[in-house]
């Protein structure tokens, strides 16, 4: 069967033996592949290929291909057709954006710097968001709409957990870098070190561990204080979360519930289960596998392609849609967090503008179905 499907003899006997998975294997493998581009024919179709790109270059005033002077025209057609159809949902969104923007200039940070610390790294994404729905880039959007996603279930979590459970899970969070950072440091320097008896070094990695070797020492320092302050727990990604979790597993058993993972998962779960989709497909969107998110939003015939190195503005909706529900549940996790007036304020605005948001897309809509039958009056 592999023999039928690969044409060279080589890579078939390989991946017929099943072999290609040891170390042996691979080299042999990769011994093959490295093979095609020492043969004629290879070698030819690499002269031809940039004889003919050189060609374009020379043809064209600005040294671009004439393939991505008219992609380039697509794409600038599709995004000003993003504006025709979204423009008011967009508008609503942005607007969302930027009073959450206005609220958070207004909380006294230092009062709780890590829920700061998150809401503004989400305020980012969420402008960021903005600015890929308006260029049509609906995989893009979703992409990072699955990290707004975590920062605000890690939001939401530390807001209830302080409140029910312990009111210094802001400071276990913002001790949790230097775990972090020792963690990176130490798998470098480790890295280095062996390195260094066997081969030594090259004038470069000489330079990079001498000249990083203080601030290790100093991550080293910083990570054993807070190792004796936490427990050997806290030395996991989520280990700022663990004992909160586990109280809130007591919780959950006692109330006959399942218990949660004492990780990603499990704040998640405790948190936004409501948003779970928006991870789910987000990981399509993030890790970039053959089937784009737009075969998961069912927009129906031609709606589902996208341009060739271009925008899509078909199933844009859900992302707006999404992304103004997120940015809202952010502005009310801000609120009980600071208990702002001004926060306060800008929160119940979001909401109420977020509940105009479905009126807003459903004409959207409808000026697409208009838009895809060319009809004259879509503006």
């Amino acid at each position: 069967m592999v023999k039928k499907m690969i044409a060279d003899p080589r890579l078939a006997e390989i991946f017929e033996s099943k072999k290609y998975y040891n170390n042996a294997g691979f080299k042999k493998l990769m011994g093959a592949v490295t093979g095609y581009y020492n043969e004629p024919y290879f070698k030819e179709l690499v002269e031809r290929i940039t004889h003919d790109f050189e060609k374009e270059i020379s043809l064209s005033e600005f040294g671009i291909l004439s393939l991505l002077q008219d992609q380039t025209y697509e794409i600038q057609h599709s995004q000003d057709d993003v504006g025709i159809i979204w423009d008011q949902a967009l508008k609503t969104l942005d607007h969302q954006v930027a009073l959450l923007r206005w609220a958070l200039l207004r909380v006294d940070r230092k009062s709780n710097m890590a829920i700061f610390a998150i809401a503004v790294n989400g305020l980012c994404v969420a402008s960021e968001i903005c600015w890929l729905l308006r260029g049509g880039y609906a995989d893009g959007a979703i992409a990072r709409q699955r990290t707004l996603f975590e920062l605000i279930s890690v939001t939401g979590f530390m807001v209830y957990v302080a409140r029910e459970i312990d009111k210094d899970i802001g400071t276990q969070w913002l001790d949790s870098e230097h775990i972090e950072r020792f963690n990176i440091y130490n798998r470098r320097i480790k890295d280095l070190e062996k390195k260094k008896v066997k081969t030594g070094f090259t004038p470069e990695e000489e330079s990079f561990y001498s000249s990083h070797l203080p601030a290790y020492e100093e991550a080293k320092k910083k990570y054993e204080e807070v190792i004796k302050k936490y427990g050997p727990e806290f030395d996991n990604k989520y280990g700022w979360a663990r004992q909160a979790l586990k109280e809130i597993n007591r919780k959950r058993v006692a109330n006959g519930l399942d218990r949660v993972n004492l990780g990603q998962d499990g704040i998640r779960k405790v948190t936004l289960p409501f948003f779970e989709h928006l991870h789910i497909l987000g990981n399509f969107s993030v890790h970039g596998g053959g089937e784009p998110i737009r075969a998961i939003y069912p927009m129906g015939g031609d709606g589902n392609k996208t341009l060739p190195l271009g925008p899509t503005f078909y199933g844009i909706e859900h992302v707006i849609f999404d992304t103004t529900r997120l940015v809202g549940t952010l502005a009310a996790f801000v609120t009980f967090a600071f208990n702002n007036e001004d926060t306060a304020i800008a929160s119940a605005v979001i909401r109420a503008l977020g509940s105009r948001s479905p009126d807003e897309l459903r004409e959207g809509i409808r000026k697409r179905e208009l838009f895809l039958r060319n009809d004259p009056f879509v503006h």
